[in-house]
């Protein structure tokens, strides 16, 4: 069963990579707690100048508890953060 999100933050665009013209997806790997809380925020992949804006808001994040059995669990996941420059990012 997947995670639940109930609580998204949306990152940050850092303005050396928005003048740089830098977009593309991180991709981090955390543990959900039986709380719903992010732990263990890690970066796997995506545009190193974007990693620390995406671990931040994915540390602000909440899921509802995975249930097993009636019981909340802590879940292993990944997350995608998009960062995509548009027409109202500042350059």
């Amino acid at each position: 069963m997947a995670a639940k999100l109930v609580h998204q933050v949306s990152p940050t665009y850092p303005p050396v990579a928005t003048s740089a013209g830098i977009s593309g997806t991180v991709v981090i790997r955390c543990i959900v707690g039986t709380d719903g809380s992010v732990r263990q925020p890690k970066y796997i992949s995506g545009p190193p100048l974007l990693a620390n804006s995406a671990l931040d808001a994915v540390r602000k994040y909440q899921y509802q508890p995975t249930l097993l059995n009636g019981k909340p669990i802590e879940v292993d996941t990944t997350v995608s953060v998009v960062f995509t420059l548009g027409p109202n990012t500042a350059r």
